[in-house]
């Protein structure tokens, strides 16, 4: 008897955000494989002072590189100073630029995360770029500036394989700096890394004391390695998503009947805009709790 293959998965994800002062963003286009099966999403996530939109819709793939993807509702093409993204949902669209203010953050471990299913790896595009944004939501259209930042994250770990337990991620910019953090969990280590542009140590701990960061509207983190030690607050401005994650919803529909079996939900992926002081600046950002296998 022949032995049965594992099927080939592999994700490339695209993520890119906005804030301003009343409005802010999240962004992203996507492509994931499944053996033959290849498909691509957009999303637009959008929200004003007083509205929201969130969508997102699969696409037919017609270009794929490393820089560029191009989708029947999305194209995404970047360089290494400037990155350009369309999506068009019909009843939203968005139009932007983002100019890089800083240059890709490099680790020195690669991937991220890997095991005998696969790998994980996150790669910081820009942790500050100046955005000129055009958005339409129906009828109305606004042009908008801000800051934003884009990562990029490829996978080829089955998601019915994931070891994760809870990831925590951040970033925040000010008039004139930025930082970007990260902390996944699994049972057996913990993975950590914090950039600023004036931190050497790239790979340190992060920590929040609250378990959950919805749990309160302030919560207080903990960067630290031989080099770099401080604690800093964060307040909740408002919540930017709480859905689960991999759900069987109807859009998922689309797939085959064995992969939406296995995509069944496995936990619950939270996005918070933020405001923080540390370092005596003030900081606006997003930060994001994803908690797996719940």
């Amino acid at each position: 008897m022949k032995e049965q293959r594992e099927m080939k998965v592999k994700l490339e994800k695209w993520y890119m955000d906005f804030t301003s002062k009343n409005e802010v963003g999240f962004y992203y286009v996507m492509v994931m494989t499944f053996g033959r099966f290849r498909i691509g999403f957009s999303g637009i996530n959008h929200f004003d002072s007083l509205r929201s939109f969130q969508n997102f819709k699969f696409s037919r793939i017609k270009r794929k590189s490393l820089h560029c993807i191009r989708l029947s509702k999305a194209h995404l093409y970047s360089t290494i100073n400037e990155a350009h993204l369309s999506i068009d949902h019909g009843k939203a669209a968005l139009t932007g630029t983002w100019k890089f203010r800083a240059l890709p953050q490099k680790r020195w471990k690669k991937p991220l995360y890997e095991d005998s299913n696969g790998w994980v790896d996150w790669k910081v595009w820009t942790p500050l770029a100046d955005v000129e944004l055009v958005f339409r939501n129906g009828e109305k259209t606004t042009k908008l500036r801000g800051t934003g930042y884009i990562d990029f994250v490829r996978m080829t770990l089955p998601f019915w394989k994931i070891p994760f337990q809870n990831l925590y991620w951040g970033r925040m910019h000010s008039p004139r700096s930025w930082s970007v953090f990260l902390s996944l969990q699994t049972k057996e280590e913990k993975i950590s890394l914090y950039l600023d542009p004036e931190t050497t140590a790239r790979e340190v701990s992060v920590s929040l004391e609250r378990n959950q960061l919805g749990e309160a509207h302030q919560m207080t983190w903990s960067i630290g390695s031989p080099n770099c030690q401080f604690r800093f607050k964060s307040q909740i401005i408002r919540i930017l998503e709480n859905q689960e994650i991999l759900s069987k919803g109807r859009s998922l529909k689309i797939l085959p009947r064995g992969i939406r079996r296995m995509l069944s939900s496995s936990g619950r992926d939270e996005k918070y805009e933020t405001a923080s002081r540390f370092r005596d600046q003030s900081f606006r950002g997003i930060m994001e709790e994803v908690r797996y296998h719940e």
